[in-house]
């Protein structure tokens, strides 16, 4: 909402919670659900607008939902790019929603994290096809760490680098989450701090 009111455009694509509304929080655009979808949604909300997803329809699955936040997201960036103003765009993707109920293997959660990287190169490679790379802050950040169901390969795999976490108490895993900023001529690439 602040940088809403401070002139920016402002988007949201992916997913949020049912509780609010992206409007009330200052987007101007939104897309993506309030639930979480499944692999090919036939459904999604455009600006509160319930729309069918045609190419999902009667059981077809010719669009998955990444496909689907990139084709937003790329939109978004062809509106932006011809805008003088500046912009902020949100991209909420939920890797681990269905969680508890299953086992998970190392592989489960491996195709997790590789799901991850894939939508985030498209993002890059987007960001740069459009010319926006020198004008683009980009943060990839983490809400919190591992669910407590996947404790085992958490430990196997130390993706919390041996700290304790929880998903409802905050402990220093939760707190130290990957967080990526590419930010060009502001920030030197492969600088840690």
């Amino acid at each position: 909402r602040v940088l809403w009111n401070a002139g920016y455009k402002t988007g949201l694509i992916g997913e949020w919670s049912a509780d609010t509304s992206p409007a009330q929080q200052g987007y101007e655009d939104s897309s993506g659900w309030n639930v979480a979808p499944n692999e090919f949604p036939d459904w999604a909300l455009l600006n509160g607008k319930r729309i069918a997803l045609e190419n999902n329809s009667q059981g077809q699955h010719q669009v998955s939902k990444d496909d689907f936040l990139i084709s937003e997201f790329r939109s978004f960036l062809r509106e932006a790019r011809g805008s003088p103003n500046q912009f902020f765009l949100q991209i909420p993707i939920s890797l681990f929603d269905d969680v508890a109920g299953r086992s998970w293997s190392a592989l489960d959660y491996s195709a997790k994290i590789q799901r991850a990287d894939r939508i985030s190169a498209r993002i890059l490679e987007a960001i740069d096809e459009f010319g926006l790379e020198n004008r683009t802050c980009l943060l990839f950040c983490v809400l919190a760490g591992p669910h407590p169901a996947l404790s085992q390969l958490v430990g196997e795999t130390q993706s919390t680098a041996g700290l304790s976490h929880s998903a409802e108490e905050l402990r220093e895993g939760n707190l130290r989450v990957p967080f990526l900023v590419r930010w060009p001529g502001q920030i030197p690439a492969g600088s840690v701090s």
